[in-house]
């Protein structure tokens, strides 16, 4: 969202170089980060998607993820901490901190770990 468009394309830059600055061709466009930003899933979706508070004792968080063990986030690479908010995939019972996973949802649609 923040990203210096000129600094990222290379033709752009490369004309700005030259003393020419022609605006790319639109068949150029459908290739641009810029125009294809959103590929992940929507913000209503991702909201969606179960969330619960981490507690420390195994019993609680093997009961919400089909007895699969967890310890930490994929995306930041931290461990879970005490009363954090995490959110559980279903289809494949991967978890993550509810922040990191909605960042990389809204931007990839798929989970970073299948």
């Amino acid at each position: 969202c923040c990203l210096n468009w000129q600094t990222l394309d290379p033709l752009r830059r490369f004309s700005i170089s030259r003393g020419t600055h022609h605006e790319p061709e639109p068949s150029l466009l459908a290739f641009s980060p810029v125009t294809n930003m959103h590929r992940g899933l929507d913000e209503w979706l991702i909201n969606n998607i179960p969330a619960f508070q981490f507690k420390g004792d195994d019993v609680n968080n093997r009961a919400k993820t089909g007895e699969r063990s967890f310890r930490g986030c994929s995306v930041c690479l931290n461990d879970f901490q005490e009363r954090e908010m995490l959110r559980l995939l279903p289809r494949c019972n991967h978890v993550f901190h509810l922040d990191c996973i909605d960042v990389w949802l809204l931007n990839n649609a798929s989970c970073p770990l299948c």
